[in-house]
Protein backbone atom coordinates (compact mmCIF):
# COMPACT_ATOMS: atom_id res chain seq x y z
CA UNK A 1 0.00 0.00 0.00
CA UNK A 2 2.23 3.22 -1.25
CA UNK A 3 -0.29 5.22 0.98
CA UNK A 4 1.07 3.60 3.92
CA UNK A 5 4.99 3.48 2.99
CA UNK A 6 4.36 6.80 2.27
CA UNK A 7 3.08 7.73 6.40
CA UNK A 8 5.67 5.60 7.22
CA UNK A 9 8.83 7.21 5.61
CA UNK A 10 6.89 11.12 7.12
CA UNK A 11 6.74 9.33 10.50
CA UNK A 12 10.35 7.74 10.33
CA UNK A 13 11.94 11.77 9.69
CA UNK A 14 9.85 12.82 12.11
CA UNK A 15 11.64 10.50 14.91
CA UNK A 16 15.10 10.90 12.96
CA UNK A 17 14.75 14.55 13.67
CA UNK A 18 13.12 14.84 17.16
CA UNK A 19 10.52 17.36 18.08
CA UNK A 20 12.16 19.98 16.74
CA UNK A 21 11.86 18.86 13.03
CA UNK A 22 8.38 18.06 13.38
CA UNK A 23 7.08 21.56 12.05
CA UNK A 24 9.71 21.39 9.37
CA UNK A 25 7.84 18.08 8.28
CA UNK A 26 4.67 19.01 8.46
CA UNK A 27 5.26 21.94 6.33
CA UNK A 28 7.11 19.86 3.99
CA UNK A 29 3.89 17.38 3.09
CA UNK A 30 1.41 20.56 3.68
CA UNK A 31 2.89 22.39 0.95
CA UNK A 32 3.17 19.09 -1.04
CA UNK A 33 -0.13 18.16 -0.62
CA UNK A 34 -1.22 22.00 -1.25
CA UNK A 35 0.67 21.63 -4.58
CA UNK A 36 -0.98 17.99 -5.37
CA UNK A 37 -4.17 19.91 -5.78
CA UNK A 38 -3.37 21.48 -8.63
CA UNK A 39 -5.48 24.77 -7.68
CA UNK A 40 -2.69 28.31 -8.60
CA UNK A 41 -5.24 29.47 -5.24
CA UNK A 42 -3.23 27.21 -3.07
CA UNK A 43 0.20 28.45 -4.42
CA UNK A 44 0.18 31.52 -2.23
CA UNK A 45 -0.30 29.20 1.11
CA UNK A 46 2.84 26.61 -0.66
CA UNK A 47 5.21 28.71 -0.87
CA UNK A 48 4.29 30.23 2.21
CA UNK A 49 4.76 26.90 4.27
CA UNK A 50 7.50 25.14 1.69
CA UNK A 51 9.46 28.72 2.75
CA UNK A 52 8.84 28.16 6.26
CA UNK A 53 10.06 24.65 6.05
CA UNK A 54 13.68 25.44 4.70
CA UNK A 55 14.15 28.17 6.73
CA UNK A 56 13.82 25.70 9.63
CA UNK A 57 15.20 22.40 7.80
CA UNK A 58 17.30 23.89 4.89
CA UNK A 59 18.96 20.51 3.68
CA UNK A 60 15.84 18.67 2.66
CA UNK A 61 15.94 18.35 -1.14
CA UNK A 62 12.95 17.38 -1.18
CA UNK A 63 11.23 20.50 0.33
CA UNK A 64 13.82 22.49 -1.96
CA UNK A 65 12.46 20.28 -4.89
CA UNK A 66 8.81 21.41 -3.39
CA UNK A 67 9.23 25.39 -3.37
CA UNK A 68 10.69 24.99 -7.07
CA UNK A 69 8.33 23.62 -8.11
CA UNK A 70 5.86 26.62 -6.50
CA UNK A 71 8.25 29.14 -8.03
CA UNK A 72 7.90 27.08 -11.56
CA UNK A 73 4.31 27.39 -11.26
CA UNK A 74 4.15 31.26 -10.48
CA UNK A 75 6.76 32.16 -13.31
CA UNK A 76 9.83 33.07 -10.68
CA UNK A 77 12.27 31.96 -12.75
CA UNK A 78 14.99 32.89 -10.98
CA UNK A 79 14.11 31.49 -7.80
CA UNK A 80 13.42 27.93 -9.28
CA UNK A 81 17.29 28.21 -10.57
CA UNK A 82 17.83 28.84 -6.50
CA UNK A 83 15.98 25.94 -5.08
CA UNK A 84 17.21 23.91 -7.64
CA UNK A 85 21.00 24.53 -7.08
CA UNK A 86 19.64 24.55 -3.04
CA UNK A 87 18.49 20.79 -4.04
CA UNK A 88 21.28 20.12 -6.20
CA UNK A 89 23.91 21.48 -3.77
CA UNK A 90 22.59 18.85 -1.34
CA UNK A 91 22.59 16.18 -3.23
CA UNK A 92 25.93 16.29 -4.75
CA UNK A 93 25.27 17.44 -8.21
CA UNK A 94 27.86 20.65 -8.63
CA UNK A 95 27.01 21.23 -12.35
CA UNK A 96 23.75 21.37 -11.70
CA UNK A 97 23.84 23.56 -8.59
CA UNK A 98 26.76 25.74 -10.36
CA UNK A 99 24.34 25.83 -13.43
CA UNK A 100 21.56 26.70 -11.59
CA UNK A 101 23.34 29.69 -9.09
CA UNK A 102 24.20 31.45 -11.79
CA UNK A 103 21.17 31.41 -13.62
CA UNK A 104 19.27 32.71 -10.53
CA UNK A 105 21.59 35.29 -10.14
CA UNK A 106 21.09 36.69 -13.29
CA UNK A 107 17.21 37.61 -12.56
CA UNK A 108 17.98 38.18 -8.84
CA UNK A 109 18.75 41.83 -7.35
CA UNK A 110 22.45 41.86 -7.00
CA UNK A 111 23.20 41.98 -3.06
CA UNK A 112 19.86 40.80 -2.22
CA UNK A 113 19.90 37.47 0.21
CA UNK A 114 18.82 35.33 -2.38
CA UNK A 115 21.40 36.65 -4.60
CA UNK A 116 24.06 36.55 -2.01
CA UNK A 117 23.17 32.94 -1.42
CA UNK A 118 23.15 31.92 -4.99
CA UNK A 119 26.71 33.48 -5.16
CA UNK A 120 27.38 31.36 -2.40
CA UNK A 121 26.58 27.98 -4.01
CA UNK A 122 28.20 29.29 -7.56
CA UNK A 123 31.81 29.78 -5.84
CA UNK A 124 31.34 26.44 -3.52
CA UNK A 125 29.94 24.24 -6.77
CA UNK A 126 32.57 25.75 -9.11
CA UNK A 127 35.74 25.39 -6.91
CA UNK A 128 33.93 21.14 -6.72
CA UNK A 129 33.56 20.92 -10.17
CA UNK A 130 37.39 22.04 -10.59
CA UNK A 131 38.09 19.88 -8.49
CA UNK A 132 36.40 16.74 -10.19
CA UNK A 133 38.48 17.78 -12.92
CA UNK A 134 41.94 17.23 -11.49
CA UNK A 135 43.54 14.05 -11.72
CA UNK A 136 43.86 11.41 -8.78
CA UNK A 137 45.96 13.17 -6.19
CA UNK A 138 44.99 16.73 -7.07
CA UNK A 139 47.63 18.06 -8.68
CA UNK A 140 48.61 18.51 -12.24
CA UNK A 141 51.59 16.86 -13.82
CA UNK A 142 54.00 18.59 -16.00
CA UNK A 143 52.38 16.19 -18.68
CA UNK A 144 48.92 17.47 -18.05
CA UNK A 145 50.08 21.19 -17.86
CA UNK A 146 51.58 20.66 -21.49
CA UNK A 147 48.58 18.67 -22.65
CA UNK A 148 46.21 21.35 -21.93
CA UNK A 149 48.18 24.07 -24.47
Amino acid sequence: NFGAHAALGIFHQIVARGLEGLLAVLRQQLGHALLATDDRANLPEAEKVLRLAVARDGENPFAWYQLGTVYERTGDRARTALATAERANLTGDARMALASAQTAMTGLPKGSPDYIRAQDIMMVSKTQVEQERLPAGGRLSKKDLVGAH
